[in-house]
């Protein structure tokens, strides 16, 4: 066997691992979202997928494994929106959409946030991960908002944007979203969940150029 047929004898096993891995990763998703990430064992991840324990195994030692693979998904996405944003509006806009794909992201992935605190605590991976994305998409909105809002009447007075403070405002109103959901015992749907968007944008009200 030549070099370039082994070769093309190991690409379609990795073409296949891969998709098996996404596979057993979506359906990992759907157990988190249904009973949240504490109670679900890799166990009952196999049995869902309808292989065995040592299959899964193969693709995912551990179940915080699975998290990790989930939570690249959205950090990818979640960066995608700020960091190279895919639109082309500029100011409000740009904001407004930027957050309304957030609230997609919150509703797929919506197991994490409730028991966010939890998982950042048992898991350092995440936890580093978590907090580098933070960082990073609050800067970008800083960056955004300090480019556009004007200074807020108060009295006699013109009172600068805190694009800082404003950046982690919108951050924690997107994030705590689910969390606020699940607190009123409401289903936790896009519509839902972009129902953040307008309460957060208030928070700029006083900022936004007539």
């Amino acid at each position: 066997m030549t070099l370039a047929s082994s070769g093309g004898a190991r690409r379609p096993r990795q073409r296949r691992s891969a998709i098996t891995r996404d596979r057993v990763a979506q359906v990992a998703l759907g157990l988190f979202n249904a009973q949240g990430y504490t109670p679900v064992t890799t166990n009952a991840i196999a049995e869902a997928c309808g292989i065995s324990t040592g299959s899964l195994y193969y693709h995912f030692r551990h179940r915080e494994d699975v998290l990790w693979y989930l939570f690249q998904r959205v950090e990818a996405r979640v960066r995608g929106l700020f960091i190279d944003s895919p639109f082309k509006d500029t100011g409000l806009a740009l904001l407004r959409r930027q957050l309304v794909a957030v609230a997609e992201i919150l509703t797929e992935y919506r197991f994490f946030f409730p028991d966010q605190t939890a998982i950042l605590r048992r898991d350092e991976r995440v936890a580093a991960a978590f907090l580098g994305l933070q960082t990073d998409v609050v800067g970008a909105m800083r960056g955004q908002l300090a480019g556009w809002l004007r200074p807020a009447h108060q009295g006699d007075r013109l009172v600068p944007p805190d694009a800082e403070g404003l950046a982690r405002a919108l951050w924690l109103m997107m994030t705590n979203w689910v969390t606020y959901l699940h607190s009123r015992g409401e289903s936790v749907e896009t519509a839902a969940v972009a129902g953040a968007v307008p309460v957060a944008l208030a928070l700029l009200d006083p900022y936004i150029p007539l």
